[in-house]
């Protein structure tokens, strides 16, 4: 698969000059009073799941989201003259949440623009649920690209990485080519959601086609718990399924690893988006029972323990910011990345900034919607165990 460092791209530039082009669509000439803009200030609305099935550390989320606009204004490196306020709030793992929160932002906040740039791929269904609302009232919306169902014809909405369901075949590739899938048993557990659906159908066909066919095929309900975590891996074992894809989420995995504990079932977990490798309950549950000794998930990001080797300049924020946080997480260096690229696309239109858009910029943001922008937009994607394969 790559681990990126030929290119030495660092996350700073997960979005590319065209992704940027794309906001311009939306960032159009003002012609008037723009909310969440003013001579020296520019407000941006955060949504994350702070609690809920699927929580983000709140002190990490917290930090992440406000490490680099904190960092800008402490060097004094205005985009275009203006610094950045954020505001975050928690969806608390929920769609209508997720809606409540975004409207909140936008009518009483003043917001310039919603994201969920700290969010991993399971905060999909929040998103695309804010996404939608944000379209409604002419807001832009950037996020992490988890899924594209609902969301990829609106032309306020924009992507800073390839989305699961396009990851999904690249993850099959990886299991067959390098982990020999075609002569063991494949697997699959996914939430029995429309998108996890798409991603699972993608990542199903794609096996098929590699002759690595899928023989144990499971979807539990979103609030699916401990019970199902127990039947699921019973079954599993049963069946001697050896490789397991997980497109769950967070606390489930946690209750299924847990389940594979106390059944002695060790396969090799996988799975694609940031979900499970931001996670630092999975990664201290996994290394003190050792269920997840040499996982593979895909994440466009490269791994925290590598980010020296990529953008130096996280540990020095963290440290001039955050002196007391102990050099930040995987949830911070997460923050910290996507912010960049979010900081690239609000430069680019100068310091005429603005939500309006003409005729001719929605068709440019429409032509960026697919995955030509996004490919520009997106480093290739690296196999990340979660956490790195234990000695």
């Amino acid at each position: 698969m790559g681990d990126g460092r030929a290119s030495r791209r660092a996350p700073a530039r997960v979005a590319a000059a065209s992704l940027a082009v794309c906001l311009v669509a939306a960032l159009a000439p003002p012609a008037g009073a723009v909310p969440g803009v003013t001579r020296r200030r520019i407000k941006i609305g955060v949504h994350a799941s702070l609690t809920g099935a699927a929580p983000l550390p709140a002190s990490s989320a917290e930090e992440g989201t406000r490490l680099l606009w904190e960092w800008l204004e402490a060097v004094d490196r205005p985009i275009n003259r203006r610094h950045v306020d954020v505001v975050i709030k928690n969806d608390n793992y929920n769609p209508s949440q997720a809606v409540a929160v975004c409207k909140e932002m936008v009518e009483q906040d003043g917001v310039f623009l919603l994201s969920s740039l700290v969010s991993g791929s399971y905060g999909g269904d929040q998103s695309m649920s804010c996404a939608r609302y944000a379209a409604s009232v002419g807001v832009p919306y950037v996020t992490i690209g988890a899924y594209k169902l609902g969301v990829d014809k609106l032309r306020n909405y924009f992507s800073v990485t390839q989305p699961m369901e396009e990851q999904a075949p690249r993850l099959a590739d990886h299991l067959v080519s390098d982990l020999g899938a075609r002569r063991e048993k494949n697997g699959i557990v996914r939430v029995n959601t429309p998108s996890y659906e798409r991603v699972h159908d993608r990542f199903v066909a794609a096996m098929t086609k590699r002759k690595a066919p899928v023989t144990y095929d499971r979807a539990v309900p979103k609030a699916a718990g401990t019970t199902e975590a127990q039947l699921v891996v019973q079954e599993m074992k049963a069946a001697g399924v050896e490789n397991v894809t997980m497109l769950v989420s967070p606390i489930f995995f946690l209750q299924v690893l847990q389940a594979a504990k106390t059944q002695d079932y060790s396969p090799l977990w996988n799975g694609v988006g940031l979900t499970m490798t931001v996670s630092d309950e999975i990664v201290r549950f996994g290394c003190r029972n050792g269920t997840i000794d040499g996982a593979r998930f895909l994440s466009f990001l490269p791994a925290f323990g590598d980010r020296n080797a990529f953008d130096r300049v996280h540990d020095r924020a963290m440290e001039r910011v955050y002196p007391n946080a102990g050099g930040g997480d995987a949830v911070t260096w997460l923050g910290w990345a996507t912010s960049k690229a979010l900081k690239d696309m609000l430069e680019l239109p100068g310091r005429r900034l603005t939500r309006a858009a003409s005729s001719a910029s929605r068709r440019a943001a429409r032509g960026c919607a697919p995955a030509s922008c996004r490919r520009s937009a997106s480093p290739r994607p690296t196999t990340s165990p979660a956490p790195p394969p234990m000695s």
